[in-house]
């Protein structure tokens, strides 16, 4: 977004080849606006015994968070404070993914017995069990409309499932290798699924067609997720770059260098103005979405495994792996409150968050 409020259009970003003067005179306006502050490390979040810390949520009102690792069968439910509120015992294998329903009274988990789980997040039970994975599942995201569940497997195929009736929807085919990450657009009707072949691919929710294949990472890509504006997708890869793609039709809009290791997450503001980023190389980064200019950089864990922003942009909550299986809460370096920033054009942190989150409890239908 420019100074005068104007949005930046994403078709447009990706025809600029060499910004002009002026654009960057006012690209720095803005960045002299964020008022960047270091991030100040806030908890760290220790019970796991060692392994990769792939499994990493939070809850939409950000207050609960969830952890696996890939050597541990279950799953500890955490307060933003670092209480240790709930262990989900029952899984038969290892962990490898976690995701929040939007009312924060579900969780769902990717196990390596095929498996997904259901849980309550209220007493740690489990409530249900979907199969249709013959190998690991690797994967696991949830809609905002509380129902909608996709799940990403070493099999090479994603599933489309309606929680609600615990059925299975569409079966995802065309990834050459596992699927290794998964999200699900803010409206419901595309999912993203990130794969060790090297692409993404858009599906369509109602049909389970596929819309179109993401190509341009050069090693597999290890995490993707949607804006919470909608308006692009980011994948984050093996090949050391994250790229942003335009969600409307998955043109590339840009790429982002700077680690110098693989990158083994991504997640973007609830605002969709910043993005942050985690890899092997020891770091966590946040760059700006609008430029691509890497603005942060966080250290501490021996190797960053996933990221993820807090859905009211206040923190960060990083995981790490082997002998530093700890998760990690960081206060943000950006400065969200856009009231103390007239160059910034506002907007509705409660919006931005029922688009990632959905809608609250009185506008359900059901």
């Amino acid at each position: 977004f420019f100074p005068n409020g104007d949005a930046l259009s994403l078709e447009s970003t990706r025809c600029l080849s060499s910004p002009s003067l002026d654009r960057q005179k006012e690209h720095r306006a803005i960045m002299d606006a964020l008022s960047l502050q270091p991030a100040q490390e806030l908890r760290v979040l220790q019970r796991h015994k060692g392994g990769v810390l792939w499994g990493l949520a939070l809850s939409c009102d950000g207050q609960l968070l969830a952890s696996s690792s890939n050597v541990e069968t279950e799953v500890v439910v955490w307060s933003q404070r670092g209480q240790c509120l709930l262990l989900l015992l029952g899984h038969a294998a290892p962990v490898s993914g976690a995701a929040f329903f939007p009312d924060g009274q579900m969780l769902a988990t990717a196990c390596d017995d095929n498996m997904v789980y259901l849980w309550s997040c209220q007493d740690g039970s489990q409530l249900h069990q979907l199969a249709g994975h013959s190998s690991e599942v690797g994967c696991v995201a949830v809609g905002s409309d509380g129902r909608t569940v996709v799940s990403g497997g070493h099999d090479c195929v994603a599933l489309l499932w309606d929680a609600r009736e615990q059925r299975l929807l569409h079966t995802l085919r065309g990834h050459g290798n596992a699927v290794w990450d998964c999200a699900i657009s803010p409206d419901c009707t595309s999912v993203v699924t990130a794969s060790h072949d090297e692409t993404l691919r858009v599906w369509q929710v109602a049909s389970g067609k596929l819309l179109f294949v993401l190509t341009g990472h050069s090693r597999a890509v290890n995490g993707c997720c949607y804006a919470p504006n909608g308006a692009f997708l980011l994948s984050c890869s093996d090949d050391n770059t994250l790229k942003l793609w335009d969600s409307a039709d998955g043109m590339l809009i840009r790429t982002l260098q700077g680690h110098t290791q693989r990158v083994t997450g991504c997640d973007i503001s609830p605002d969709s103005r910043f993005i942050v980023s985690c890899s092997g190389d020891q770091r966590a980064k946040v760059w700006e979405a609008a430029s691509g200019e890497e603005i942060h950089t966080l250290h501490e864990h021996t190797k960053f495994t996933r990221c993820r922003w807090s859905p009211d942009g206040t923190y960060l909550a990083t995981s790490g792996s082997f002998n530093d299986a700890t998760v990690r809460l960081w206060s943000s370096p950006v400065d969200m409150n856009y009231d103390d920033h007239p160059l910034l054009l506002p907007i509705d942190g409660e919006a931005a968050k029922r688009a990632a989150c959905g809608p609250d409890d009185d506008d359900d239908d059901d």
